[in-house]
């Protein structure tokens, strides 16, 4: 029998049973073999991402079940359970423009809302001509700051993860690396809270360099001189650079070719 987790298990949530929040999900298998292929796991670490439809709703799906066990035992379990709780968290925040989740499935499978967009992508000469217009980013501003003060912080804030929705709202994408230190958390806790801090302090140096490619205007001095590449950030980046591209990544793609080698196939270029 597959584990189930939907948002209506939480205490206090509507059991409508017309709402996603307490849809009867079909397995894994099954929901993965009806559902849209939007983007290939890179490496170990990442989950492929789906687009799933159900009702006449889009639905987006991560899903670490095509993984070898070792994977989704050790990435999957962790990252996707983890965005999964953020998710949670956010919700009972009211924090807006970050997805809902809907379910847990099989403890590797996470079904949340599709947000219709595109990806903020890489620095563009002149945001106007790209209807990026400056109360985006004052509205992300405001968005991280609303977050930070929950006690939230995402831990991977980089243009990949902000969403410029249909109606031109930044959406910040992408929660499993996230960390979640509410107001009045125990200070025995004090190896949370200095990492949700670090991250914090993260999200503010990328916020910061990512506006200033766009509107430095918007930018004060007192942020300009808050904001700094701490050890959290330089660790992930050099972990980035070595144990991740040159060891999960290539052992990853050179699994997945031999797979399809096997199959009789070829990998895409």
């Amino acid at each position: 029998m597959a584990t189930i987790r939907c948002m209506s298990d939480l205490p206090g949530q509507p059991n409508d049973a017309e709402s996603p929040e307490s849809a009867i999900w079909p397995r894994v298998s099954e929901l993965l073999a009806k559902s849209q292929l939007l983007r290939a796991a890179t490496s170990g670490g990442t989950a492929n991402v789906y687009v799933y439809e159900k009702n006449g709703r889009k639905y987006l799906v991560k899903s670490f079940a095509k993984h070898n066990f070792f994977m989704r035992w050790i990435f999957g379990r962790s990252t996707i359970g983890n965005e999964w709780r953020v998710l949670k968290a956010l919700k009972e925040a009211e924090i807006p423009c970050v997805p809902q989740g809907f379910a847990l499935l099989e403890d590797n499978t996470l079904i949340m809302e599709f947000i219709g967009g595109m990806q903020l992508g890489g620095k563009l000469s002149d945001p106007i001509k790209n209807n990026i217009k400056i109360s985006f980013f004052k509205e992300l501003m405001m968005l991280m700051k609303k977050c930070h003060l929950a006690g939230f912080a995402h831990g991977d804030f980089r243009r990949a993860n902000i969403l410029v929705s249909e109606d031109g709202r930044p959406w910040v994408i992408d929660w499993a690396t996230a960390t979640y230190c509410p107001p009045g958390t125990s200070k025995w806790h004090f190896l949370r809270r200095a990492i949700n801090r670090q991250q914090q302090l993260s999200d503010l140096y990328s916020l910061v360099k990512i506006i200033d490619d766009y509107y430095p205007e918007l930018i004060t001095e007192e942020e300009r001189r808050a904001s700094r590449p701490n050890w959290l950030l330089r660790l992930g980046r050099y972990l980035r650079r070595t144990f991740y591209r040159h060891g999960i990544k290539k052992w990853f793609g050179r699994t997945k070719h031999a797979k399809l080698s096997k199959q009789g196939g070829a990998p895409n270029a």
